[in-house]
């Protein structure tokens, strides 16, 4: 048989307008509430790891409160418990949801309107009593399987977590020492920069002085080769000249003999003429 779903939103921060739900006295495993949380009006996230519970108080003064299953779109749903609905009159209803360190929020208040019966039934049949034990026994079965795959999914969030955590701080680790390679390479590279500056100015210089040293040898090579002209010059003056004065004193010397040959000539004569002279006064 399909279940009669019955859609309601419930406020967390204000007091509702009271919603009525209309059901029927000892109305078993039929009826369903899908029920929107809303915070002031606005859509609330109702997560999946919460635990959400619906929370009455019948006519009779009974109350008690069952757990709701939390669907994927964030609605609470619910099959209304054949506890509920035992005594006719206005059952007053609200939800509550729990997180895992037992945070406790509670909606405003709806009302279940059981009308009675039309045929006269206190209590639950003992096979109806069974059924709702056996149907509690699945519930918190149901909740406990999912209540411990909750906790060994939140085990693993937690260890990936970790491993997460760790792996970002080895990859921070790593982008700080590639920063601080980065910086030192660049520095390096600026100081490479500034040295091959250094050596194109070094080396402009040397080019420069080299150049200098280069007209200073072209000067001294011209001079040395003229120095080397004017050698050879001299001596060539050097040789006219020591042939000159050897010509010069082979005269000198062929004269000296003429005028000794001449002295002795012009002593002879006067020898002579003596000699006549001192004869005739003899």
């Amino acid at each position: 048989m399909k279940k009669v779903i019955r859609k309601i939103t419930v406020d967390l921060s204000r007091k509702s307008q009271t919603r009525v739900v209309f059901a029927t006295q000892n109305d078993l495993e039929s009826r369903c509430l899908s029920i929107t949380l809303t915070d002031d009006g606005k859509p609330y996230n109702v997560h999946k790891r919460l635990t959400a519970t619906v929370n009455f108080q019948r006519a009779d003064g009974k109350n008690g409160a069952y757990i709701a299953r939390i669907c994927d779109d964030g609605t609470i749903e619910y099959v209304i418990s054949p506890t509920m609905l035992m005594v006719a009159g206005q059952t007053q209803c609200s939800v509550s949801l729990f997180n895992d360190v037992g945070n406790k929020l509670t909606s405003a208040p709806f009302v279940l309107d059981v009308v009675q019966t039309l045929y006269d039934e206190h209590e639950l049949s003992e096979d109806a009593r069974l059924d709702y034990i056996d149907e509690m026994i699945a519930r918190f079965t149901t909740f406990q399987n999912q209540e411990n795959d909750r906790q060994a999914a939140e085990r693993d969030r937690e260890q990936n977590e970790a491993a997460r955590e760790a792996s970002e701080s080895n990859r921070k680790a790593c982008e700080k020492s590639r920063d601080a390679a980065e910086n030192t390479r660049e520095q390096n590279e600026q100081d490479r920069i500034a040295s091959e500056r250094a050596r194109g100015d070094a080396e402009v210089a040397r080019s420069e002085r080299m150049e200098g040293w280069q007209e200073k040898e072209n000067a001294r090579a011209s001079g040395e080769l003229d120095r080397v002209w004017s050698e050879i010059e001299r001596q060539n003056n050097e040789r006219i000249r020591e042939a000159a004065e050897n010509a010069r004193r082979a005269a000198e010397s062929d004269r000296n003999a003429v005028y000794e040959d001449m002295d002795k000539a012009l002593n002879t004569i006067l020898a002579m003429q003596q000699a006549l002279i001192g004869g005739e006064y003899a």
